[in-house]
């Protein structure tokens, strides 16, 4: 058996499969996967960065962005397009979440329990859309959390929609909502 322990100081950093816990985190985009191999939704793997809840940073949350009856995409789908900026409000066209890898958001993770199983999972708050851009207002107090404090812009050039060219800037927030959910007790995610 190979084991390979170089990139950790103890075994308190081994996190094994678990998602991170209720919160609010800014998440970086690992993996999305459109094969739809098996399954009727896009797999995204989201790395929580930092967030509302200590001690979560690494652990991964897997979420499956289904499509509709139709086969086709749905809100959810656009939601997380405008929140890791591969797509701005006014634009139609072709778009590949995949090139969403390596971009960040914020969302919210919440935990419920399948009647059905019986089990307990972990999925993106608000039916999948408590998904905001990391420069939205009402995420503000999550950002806090970012080491040094500071808000970042995507690194990663936005990708063109039907062959038009994405302004690189962050989309404007001036004529969206500001509600911003309180630092502390139940987040209030009406208006966003």
């Amino acid at each position: 058996m190979q084991l390979n322990a170089s990139k950790v100081q103890n075994e308190a950093e081994v996190l094994g499969n678990r998602p991170p816990a209720p919160g609010r985190y800014c998440f970086t985009v690992m993996k999305v996967d459109e094969s739809f191999q098996n399954i009727n939704a896009v797999i995204v793997d989201l790395r929580a960065d930092f967030g509302t809840v200590p001690g979560q940073e690494g652990l991964v949350l897997s979420e499956r962005f289904f499509m509709n009856d139709d086969n086709q995409p749905t809100e959810v789908h656009l939601r997380f397009a405008l929140a890791t900026k591969i797509m701005t409000p006014g634009q139609a066209g072709e778009v590949s979440l995949q090139s969403a890898v390596g971009r960040q958001l914020v969302a919210g993770v919440t935990q419920r329990l399948n009647k059905k199983d019986n089990k307990n999972y972990t999925n993106i708050d608000e039916n999948r859309m408590a998904m905001w851009g990391i420069d939205h207002p009402a995420v503000q107090d999550v950002m806090a959390y970012r080491p040094g404090g500071a808000v970042a812009t995507p690194a990663a050039a936005a990708v063109p929609v039907a062959g038009q060219p994405v302004p690189q800037q962050p989309v404007p927030v001036a004529a969206q909502p500001a509600a911003v959910p309180p630092a502390t007790g139940t987040p209030d995610y009406s208006g966003v």
